[in-house]
């Protein structure tokens, strides 16, 4: 008897026959009525070890009569968040890229229950990523498990060692005039536009003169995975200060006479661009020709959001103009809006003065003489 070979997944249980299934490194187990040493009962247990391991690659509970006739499978839960997302459409974009290119492949026809934080760190350690890109792609998973109602949520934490936050690059009033003075046309006005205002890429790119009205710019559009959209980022709509070095370029700007898109293709009709990537051309050029290293032209944001801390703008109205909420513009600029701060009259952190005159920390307040320290007494033992 102790020759016997068992079929796969089967072996002797007490006085029946255990059946075991494994899926994705978890062993689900039953055990069953039977004689293991009986062929007929051998082939009834291989036939119901056959039909679990069919229920589970469906997503199917193991058991029919099971609480929910179906498990929700990734594939189903990534749908559904997807659906119900309530964000930008880059952020949409954003999300759907990496759920088919990391949780699609590895997860798909998985039930959410069967995700577990270690499956999720082979995937990430299979991919040669960054610990930020790793932490980027964890976003949408975690979204979709919570989507699932997944209790504990297995993405959470999944990705450790969290370092500080680099620092944020700015160009002083020079280096911003010199690059200008390399840029002209289109570029010149796209590149203004960014430095004096703020703007986000696309909300420059989305710009019309109908927005314009001399001093200020309404931002509620943006252009996003070359789609236009007809809110911003943060679905707010915001007026924007324009600064009066800046109203002169705009002013003469040539697509004025169209009426139109304030940065455009010259084509039969005036044509918004759709991303930046030709303006960036003149962007790379223009640092080259200032002798400057080259940076992101995001960063042309970052300069304007110092500029309005140096000049002594609270930073809910900074926030305002750049579109931003004050919570997210105060994590963001914190060092900046400490530094920009320094130099200010630090007396106006002192508040309301309050009159301490005739006032003595040790004055009896009920015998008009001085406080005598009390002696606290205890009985002793005998």
């Amino acid at each position: 008897m102790g020759d016997h070979t068992w079929p796969t997944g089967i072996r002797p249980w007490g006085n029946g026959i255990q059946i075991r299934v494994y899926r994705h490194g978890q062993e689900f187990a039953e055990t069953v009525e039977g004689d293991p040493y009986s062929a007929r009962d051998l082939a009834a247990a291989v036939k119901r070890r056959d039909a679990l391991k069919a229920r589970l690659k469906l997503g199917l509970p193991i058991h029919a009569d099971d609480k929910g006739a179906r498990l929700t499978l990734f594939s189903e839960a990534a749908q559904g968040y997807l659906d119900s997302l309530d964000a930008a459409v880059s952020t949409h974009l954003s999300y759907e890229a990496v759920l088919n290119s990391y949780w699609m492949p590895a997860f798909g026809n998985w039930p959410v229950t069967e995700i577990t934080p270690n499956a999720i760190k082979g995937v990430l350690a299979g991919r040669q990523v960054s610990v930020a890109t790793r932490r980027r792609v964890v976003v949408p998973l975690k979204g979709a498990l919570d989507y699932a109602q997944v209790t504990p949520n297995p993405a959470v934490d999944v990705v450790k060692g969290r370092r500080q936050k680099a620092e944020i690059q700015r160009y002083t009033p020079q280096q911003r005039q010199n690059i200008l003075d390399k840029l002209d046309g289109q570029p010149r006005v796209y590149f203004a536009l960014l430095f004096g205002c703020g703007l986000r890429p696309g909300e420059a790119l989305a710009v019309r003169w109908e927005d314009y009205d001399g001093e200020t710019l309404h931002i509620h559009r943006t252009m996003a995975r070359r789609l236009l959209k007809d809110s911003t980022k943060t679905y707010k709509r915001r007026r924007v200060h324009v600064p009066t070095w800046l109203r002169p370029i705009l002013d003469n700007h040539t697509t004025r006479l169209a009426g139109e898109w304030i940065i455009c293709k010259y084509t039969r009709r005036p044509q918004p661009y759709t991303s930046a990537e030709v303006l960036n051309k003149d962007w790379t050029r223009a640092h080259r020709l200032a002798r400057l290293p080259w940076r992101v032209p995001y960063v042309c944001r970052h300069t304007r959001a110092a500029e309005l801390l140096s000049q002594g703008v609270p930073p809910g109205e900074a926030a305002q103009q750049m579109g931003h909420s004050l919570q997210m513009f105060i994590a963001t600029y914190a060092e900046w809006i400490e530094a920009f701060s320094k130099d200010r009259d630090m007396a106006r952190f002192d508040g309301v003065q309050v009159d301490t005159s005739g006032w003595s920390p040790v004055k009896d307040r009920s015998e008009g003489q001085s406080a005598k320290p009390k002696i606290l007494k205890f009985k002793g033992n005998g």
